[in-house]
């Protein structure tokens, strides 16, 4: 049928007319709209449930198993570097029967959406659950990568303990794990914590090289909950069938050895639950192996506490004992804490392999200690075998409990019996004491709040790393050392062995951020041992505990200091350069008169012996320089690098006696317990005031003394010892310490002396006062090791009488242990002008900064002196604030300045919420001449670059730190994110984030980005990730910009910790021109210019217009055309053009169109009768038809007049239609029955 006017028109009337008034209509549409949302909607739901599950086959393929990146990647997805990965072949197995699985419900053409959606749900578990197994050839170190054992399971051996065995003691089929033949192998025993909190019991592993562990399974384990309970003892669980029975403890030496043939040794001692019968024994016993509360039903809710497990071999009964800290609720009270028993437990292997099983022994107090009230607690433990020595004679090396007690107040060791179950005598008759010949079982060996205990001997000295007790966040461990070779001491805290490295990771005052487990001994006969540490992933913050790290790094012991080296992804060969360093030096100076006397003497080179060796060698040192007071009060270490052994660090102490002193007040202390340090000054310093004395109250006629009152607003520290620091006085609440001396006219330079006695972190402020005016004053904040102010210096014209006065600015009340105050000469140096300002300078180049300072003499006259910067750039944080020292020619007193080293190249430097006055960013318009892109340090985003963050919060406005000022995302406290969008033009640009955590979060980052043109996916734009941490973080990419156009890039942060991520700031180096970029807000239409065509040509509105936008690009396609031409009709034509970017600005343009009469032919009347340029234009205008002069019948042609309106009618009938369809008022007509009719 062709269509001519009256059929199209009869058509679309006839249509309308059967759809409106059709009597069936509203059943067919109501049959319709039943089939769509039926059998059709149900094919095409199965048509999409099919695509999800070719997808979810496509993209788990066995060729798309990826391992973790060998070594470390800052976004944690990485472990220790290895040679060699592949995945768990029993995994691949199950992935591959998933596979065949969804193949086959695929292929069956007849499962439902449930089986699909199963399988594929099936399979995508199979593919997440492949693990893989890492042939492992260093040590992740410092970087705390995650670390898999033989099967691709996490380790799990948390609080551990690591021993060096003889391979021998292994079952046979172990034997051969020793592959390098020295015949010994390592034991890693540890917490599993695969389950958070809720404890499992001890898991243990075998190792060769410490970096590729077996896992040898539980070595005994607890039961989760009564249900669990019932089923072990009634034989799912052999061991608890066997031995958690009334009979079997009754017969069991290894128990009646602890409770007594008659069950009575504990019947009198209330610390232990006057246990006094079998029965009682094992219902404590069984509580303590308890993980979950109640029958189980509730996975959270856990029991029993399960930490720190360590293991030794006893040869006499050739088995293996565990001893770890035992806690939970109260017996018969799972309401009561979590950590309320405080006990020791053990357990005994069953024959003697070391990966068990073991049998459960109880838990118990131990040593009575110094709490009367609540005695013997145990948390926190070690367990040490003192190879050897049998100093109690009962025919086995001596074994030891190393455990925190008195709510970890004291560290407290306790001697075991010969079959290292149990104390070597009951707590009736412990005795305390150093001598175990003479009969003492136990110590106390620190009483300031100490737990994770780690010993080693080496040198026939004891040592003991341990940490403070901050819950589960590092802190600064340090280490004690015994004065003897005596296990059972006395000791003596020296502090920190921690060496500084790059990082929050590295840091002493954190301990790398670990708390101390085990101390290994790799090489111990040459003194080469390694440090094991926990990096706890805090519960107490909502972090996932199970996923905690371990962090092992090389140790050296130098001149019998503890060194724990920073390492990251490190490699065990060459240890032995790490082999212990003795420096023999009988003539290195330990006192003077002033410390430049002892750095004019320091030795070239040192006598050393190394590994313990008799040989004496001779080793280069290069001292470091020291920089304080000349004449300080008390010790000064002296530091130096032996280069021929990596920079071995070597250090000694040397006690200065400044011979001009006039006053050392040693507070607190009296005729009774002056130090040794105050006798020896009154013998080295003639014109000291106080010779008679060291300290007393002021009175107008003692000239000098303590002027608060006793007894209101101070009182003496209670100590037995009588060290410059161990004694002094605390002020009351409110109150401060002062201190009064009648002084002759003269130039005088004071200190204080000062150590936090109960672990505070109190701000001291320390100043002079002369009639009520402050003539001096500095701040320190006390350490446990005790620490000096800085010198303050002050002259008097005249003789008069000064206040030295000790006030807290925060943190506690203070205190104070020392006062020393000496004259200086009219030449001595009493300070150095300090330089101004932050020296700013381009990565490549040096500081710029001056040759000489100024310096101030005693006599009041000043004068320049030269001096020597030591500008280390390679130790520098890019962008970081920076103090470096100077040694000034003729003192010992340092020059002071902060530099600031920054990128070359760069574009943009965004100082987030750095403040109009930013530091760092004026210093870098001044280096780059004001040609920075970004106008000001920060902004909200304006079309050009800036914050384009919803939900942020602010900190550290305006801070001259770069580091320090920025922004957090969920002010509101819900996570978000931040962005930040940026201009950058055609080609490759590195972008970088400084990063400073303010709570001293872990809180890995990533970071991706987005432009137009460029698909939306964060996973696929990643830029770059950071693990962002409480030091300084920088985490760089790169980007490539293609040809074109300038594009406003979207920098987007994400963090699954807290609230989301935080942010510092943003550097770009890259080719977009230095300076301000000049930018159009407005798009630009070209090539909409009037025109003229001719009647009956075709005409295409938008051919040759276009439309740019300086920021987006080419916008061509998002013109749009208001109008229409009709080419078939001479005459005049406007049209509208208009293109808006995506920032909502918007440009326009009209353009006139002239349609001209072409010579011989009809104004009403077009050439080609099938034209229809001017129907649509922008769509279907531009299409070439026939021309010519065909002849048409009436009948056929659509126009005799050239008129369309005919035409235009049809279409609307048609688009009627089309509406009501739409609309539901007309039945839906398929494709089918619309072409039958046709």
């Amino acid at each position: 049928m062709k269509l001519n006017r009256r059929n199209i028109l009869g058509f679309a009337a006839a249509v309308v007319a059967l759809a409106l008034l059709s009597p069936g209509s509203a059943a067919i549409a109501a049959q319709e709209k039943a089939e769509q949302s039926g059998s059709a909607g149900s094919n095409r739901q199965r048509t999409v449930r099919d695509d999800d599950l070719r997808t979810i086959l496509d993209t788990t393929r066995i060729e798309d198993l990826q391992p973790l990146a060998s070594g470390h990647r800052s976004d944690d997805q990485s472990t220790a570097p290895y040679d060699h990965a592949e995945p768990n072949k029993d995994d691949v197995d199950r992935l591959k029967h998933a596979r065949s699985a969804a193949e086959g419900v695929l292929a069956s053409g007849s499962a439902d959406e449930g089986e699909k959606g199963q399988a594929g749900k099936d399979l995508k578990q199979a593919f997440a659950a492949v693990r893989f197994i890492y042939h492992y050839t260093a040590v992740t170190g410092t970087n705390g990568d995650r670390i898999f054992d033989n099967k691709g399971d996490l380790i799990q051996a948390h609080g551990a303990g690591i021993q060096r065995v003889s391979a021998a003691l292994l079952p046979a089929a172990d034997r051969g794990l020793d592959v390098d033949g020295d015949g010994y192998v390592y034991i890693l025993c540890g917490e599993d914590k695969t389950s958070g909190l809720v404890a499992h019991g001890v898991r243990i592993y075998y190792s060769d090289d410490l970096c590729n562990w077996v896992d040898k399974g539980l070595g005994f384990q607890t039961y989760q909950g009564d249900k669990d309970l019932a089923a072990k003892l009634a034989g799912s669980d052999r061991v608890y069938q066997r031995y958690y029975n009334v009979s079997n403890l009754e017969s069991d030496p290894d128990y009646t050895n602890i409770y007594g043939q008659d069950f009575k040794a504990f019947s009198t001692d209330a610390s232990n639950a006057n246990i006094s019968g079998p029965q009682q024994a094992l219902d404590y016993l069984l509580w303590d192996l308890k993980a979950l509360r109640g029958d189980g039903s509730d996975p959270k809710k856990s029991s029993c506490v399960f930490e720190r497990p360590k293991m030794v071999y006893n040869p006499a009964t050739k088995r293996w004992v565990i001893w770890f800290h035992a806690d939970g609720p109260r017996y018969g009270n799972e309401a009561t804490a979590t950590y309320s028993k405080a006990k020791a437990g053990v357990a005994i292997s069953e024959g003697s392999d070391p990966a068990g099983p073991y049998k459960y022994l109880g838990s118990f107090r131990m040593s009575p200690g110094a709490n009367l009230g609540n005695p013997g607690m145990a948390r926190d433990m070690n367990l040490y075998v003192d190879s050897g020595k049998d100093q109690n004679h009962d025919g086995v090396d001596d074994a030891y409990l190393v455990y925190s007690s008195n709510e970890n107040r004291d560290l407290t060791i306790s001697l075991l019996d010969k079959t290292y179950t149990k104390l070597v005598e009951p707590n009736a008759r412990q005795q305390k004491g150093v001598d175990v010949s003479a009969g003492d079982t136990y110590n106390i060996v620190a009483s300031n709040s100490k737990e994770s205990p780690a010993p080693f001997k080496w040198n026939g000295r004891y040592y003991i790393i341990y940490s403070g007790t901050t819950g589960w966040a590092p802190n600064e461990n340090k280490y004690a050392v015994s004065q003897g070779d005596d296990f059972l001491g006395p000791y003596s805290e020296v502090g920190s062995p921690f060496v500084k490295g790059n990082g929050w990771n590295q840091s002493p005052a954190n301990s790398f951020s670990t708390q101390s487990s085990s101390v290994i001994p790799y090489d111990p006969a040459h003194g080469v041992f390694l440090y094991w540490g926990d990096r706890w992933f805090n519960p107490d913050t909502g972090n996932d505990i199970s996923q905690s790290r371990y962090v092992m790094t090389p140790m050296q012991l130098v001149n019998g200091h503890v060194q724990v080296l920073p390492a990251a992804d490190w490699k065990l060969s060459g240890m032995d350069r790490y082999q212990a360093i003795d420096v023999v030096n009988a003539d290195l100076p330990t006192e003077s008169s002033s410390v430049s006397r002892i750095v004019a003497a320091l030795p070239k080179s040192l006598s050393v012996r190394v590994g313990g060796q008799t040989a004496i060698r001779q080793a280069t040192v290069n001292w470091e320089p020291y920089f304080g007071a000349d004449r300080p009060y008390g010790q000064v270490t002296f530091k130096g690098k032996l280069p021929d052994y990596q920079n071995a660090p070597i250090s000694f102490t040397a006690s200065i006696y400044p011979e001009n002193s006039r006053l050392f007040i040693d507070a607190g202390s009296d005729p009774s317990n002056e130090s040794s340090y105050y006798r020896k000054l009154k013998t080295k310093a003639p014109q000291l005031m106080n010779a008679d004395r060291s300290d007393q109250e002021y009175t107008a006629q003692g000239k000098w003394g303590l002027s608060s009152r006793k007894g209101t607003d101070v009182e003496a520290y209670e100590t037995s010892q009588n060290g410059i620091y161990e004694t002094g006085y605390w002020a009351k609440s409110g109150k401060d310490i002062r201190y009064q001396a009648d002084l002759p006219a003269g130039t005088y330079t004071v200190q204080a002396g000062y150590q936090e006695w109960w672990n505070n972190k109190r701000q001291t402020e320390f100043s002079v006062v002369c009639h009520d005016k402050t003539i001096g004053k500095t701040n320190i904040v006390p350490v446990q090791a005790g620490n000096a102010t800085d010198p303050i210096t002050f002259t008097l014209d005249h003789a008069d009488s000064v206040t030295f006065l000790t006030r807290s600015t925060g943190g506690g009340d203070p205190l104070l242990s020392w006062i020393g105050i000496s004259a200086q000469d009219d030449d001595q140096v009493v300070s150095v002008q300090q330089i101004q300002g932050i020296r700013t300078f381009k990565q490549g180049s040096q500081p710029e900064l001056p040759d000489k300072v100024s310096v101030s003499k005693a006599n009041g006259e000043s004068e320049e002196r030269a001096v020597h910067w030591l500008t280390d750039t390679s130790s520098l944080t890019l962008y970081a604030p920076t103090e470096v020292l100077g040694t000034v020619e003729g003192t010992t007193l340092p020059a002071r300045a902060s530099v600031q080293e920054v990128e070359d190249g760069l574009s943009y430097f965004i100082d987030v919420n750095g403040g109009e006055s930013s530091p760092t960013y004026n210093a870098l318009t001044a280096l780059y001449d004001g040609k920075l892109a970004n106008g000001s340090a920060d902004q909200s985003f304006d079309d050009l670059w800036g914050n384009a963050s919803g939900n942020y919060g602010t900190k550290a406005d305006g801070n001259a730190d770069p580091y320090e000022s920025g922004v957090f995302a969920g002010a509101d406290g819900k996570k978000g994110n931040l962005s930040y969008r940026v201009l950058l033009a055609p080609g490759e640009h590195q972008v970088s984030f400084g990063f400073h955590d303010w709570w001293s979060q872990s809180r890995p980052t990533v970071i991706s980005y987005s432009y137009d043109g460029l698909p939306a996916s964060r996973a696929e734009n990643r830029l770059t990730t950071a693990t962002v941490d409480g030091g300084r973080t920088i985490a760089s990419g790169k980007i490539k910009i293609p040809q074109g156009w300038n594009k406003v890039v979207t920098f987007t942060l994400d963090s699954s910790t807290g609230t989301g991520p935080i942010l510092n700031w943003i550097s770009i180096k890259g080719p977009l021109p230095l300076g301000p970029v000049p930018v159009r807000q407005q798009p630009v239409i070209s090539g909409a210019s009037n025109a003229k065509i001719d009647q009956g040509s075709s005409f295409d509105p938008k051919a040759g217009v276009s439309a740019v936008d300086s920021l987006e690009g080419d916008l061509t396609q998002a013109i749009q055309v208001q109008g229409s031409v009709n080419s078939a009709k001479a005459g005049q034509y406007a049209l509208d053009y208009t293109v808006a970017n995506s920032r909502g600005k918007q440009a326009s343009e009209k353009r006139i169109v002239t349609v001209s009469t072409v010579a011989g032919s009809s104004s009403d009347e077009p050439k080609d009768p099938g034209d229809s340029s001017g129907i649509n234009p922008g769509k279907g205008a531009g299409v070439k038809h026939k021309t010519g002069t065909q002849k048409h019948s009436e009948g056929s042609r659509l126009s005799e007049t050239g008129s369309n309106t005919e035409f235009f009618l049809a279409m609307a009938a048609l688009s009627m239609l089309s509406a009501l369809v739409c609309f539901g008022l007309i039945p839906h007509i398929r494709q089918h029955r619309m072409e039958n009719r046709l």
